[in-house]
């Protein structure tokens, strides 16, 4: 989790000089599933993207904040946090078995922090907690990703016209439903080894693009994406 080069800083330079292209018509929104700030460093290398300067009211607008480019987490991330809120002063976890113990006996809070030192550093220390969605086979809900990051994701996925997936086999159940309801999406892109993936059941053949690659291939290796964002119709 340093500045260094990853294959989503080569993702954020192809998209952004696809934007800066047409900065009127071109947006994208891009839904991370995994938890590490990968895309946040990315971020910082790629726009400047300096977290401190965001509201610290409501930090999590940091991610949709931006006229074209977009960020949304639904599974929540490491450094992301919620406070604990106790009756006792006492907390602190000294034996696995004693985090178990208590684990029922907690209560969070609805708001929502960075608790990564690198990108915001709170002045009063508190008792918190990673904003992870524990990794069940099945999802229920988002209740790890703050309500109005999901508010703005619904409408993100409303006004999409084309989907471009990496690795990712759509196992999601409650967030491949909110696809279901954007009639406007014309095109899928399924990039993975295999290309499998369940939204396979909930689009039409004719608008299914598998690649049968790695995401780092796709991007960085070949001019592939390079190449569709180029042939996009709406662009």
């Amino acid at each position: 989790y340093t500045s260094s080069h990853t294959i989503y800083v080569d993702l954020l330079n192809q998209l952004k000089e696809w934007i800066d292209q047409s900065p009127t018509s071109r947006f994208v929104d891009i839904v991370v599933f995994n938890y590490d700030n990968l895309i946040e460093k990315a971020m910082e290398n790629v726009y400047n993207y300096d977290w401190h300067s965001k509201n610290k009211q409501a930090p999590m607008g940091a991610y949709y904040s931006g006229k074209n480019l977009r960020i949304y987490k639904p599974h929540g991330s490491i450094n992301w946090g919620r406070e604990v809120m106790r009756k006792d002063s006492h907390f602190e976890y000294k034996l696995i078995q004693e985090a178990f113990h208590e684990f029922n006996q907690i209560e969070l809070a609805h708001s929502f922090q960075f608790i990564d030192p690198d990108i915001i550093a709170t002045d009063q220390p508190k008792n918190v907690v990673p904003a992870i969605a524990v990794p069940f086979k099945k999802k229920t809900n988002f209740e790890e990703c703050p309500q109005e990051m999901q508010v703005e994701m619904l409408n993100a996925i409303n006004n999409a016209n084309k989907i471009i997936t990496f690795g990712w086999k759509g196992a999601d159940e409650n967030f491949t439903n909110l696809l279901t309801t954007n009639t406007k999406i014309d095109e899928v892109y399924l990039i993975s080894p295999r290309a499998v993936s369940n939204l396979k059941k909930i689009f039409p053949a004719e608008k299914l693009r598998p690649f049968e690659t790695t995401f780092s291939y796709f991007v960085s290796e070949t001019p592939t994406l390079e190449g569709l964002l180029a042939g996009f119709e709406h662009s």
